[in-house]
């Protein structure tokens, strides 16, 4: 069940790379990137906008992914906590859950949002 929800987001950020990918061509060339209150508020050339959401997508997957795969590596000083072994669960069940709320919904719903709003 962990890598299955290790692997998901990967899966929900592949799909918007792929949607944001597959409409370069008809996204203007200076996109808005920010919205307050549903007004623009943010200006960027979809040449930065894409590449930098896709890295900052995928940098943020790679980085919980790499500390989810190795948790024995998350250490714990013993004395510092009530239950050092508890403790590191805990906070794996925070990185996985991040993991899956930040990098599988969060950034590629953003990205979906961004490029659709720019058709």
């Amino acid at each position: 069940m962990r890598r299955l929800l290790i692997a998901a987001p990967w899966v929900t950020a592949s799909g918007a790379a792929c949607y944001a990918l597959s409409q370069w061509r008809r996204l203007p060339n200076t996109m808005a990137v920010t919205f307050y209150l549903g007004r623009v508020s943010g200006w960027q050339s979809k040449q930065t906008f894409i590449p930098m959401a896709l890295a900052l997508m995928f940098g943020i997957l790679t980085l919980f992914t790499a500390l989810l795969s190795t948790p024995t590596r998350i250490r714990v000083r013993d004395g510092a906590l009530s239950d050092p072994e508890e403790d590191r669960r805990r906070i794996l069940h925070i990185l996985l859950v991040a993991h899956d709320m930040i990098g599988g919904l969060l950034l590629p719903l953003s990205l979906i949002h961004v490029v659709t709003k720019n058709l």
